[in-house]
């Protein structure tokens, strides 16, 4: 997928999934990038980040969150 939106450069890639499976898998390495780019907020649950032509948009508690008081 990632490959063929090169042969056209206005093409744009859009990936909806769960949570990687480990910091080394494809998705893993995307959200890698996406935490390293520029423009990285949290607002609660909601994290954005992008830059350089990524875009990154991930609902997870935050790292210091208190996960025994987590409700679903």
């Amino acid at each position: 997928m990632m490959t063929a939106r090169f042969k056209n450069p206005d093409c744009r890639f859009l990936g909806i999934s769960t949570a990687a499976a480990s910091p080394d898998s494809p998705l893993g390495r995307l959200r890698t990038r996406a935490l390293a780019a520029p423009h990285v907020e949290r607002t609660g649950a909601v994290l954005e980040a992008g830059g350089d032509g990524l875009r990154w948009l991930g609902w997870s508690p935050a790292e210091d969150a208190d996960h025994d008081a987590l409700q679903l």
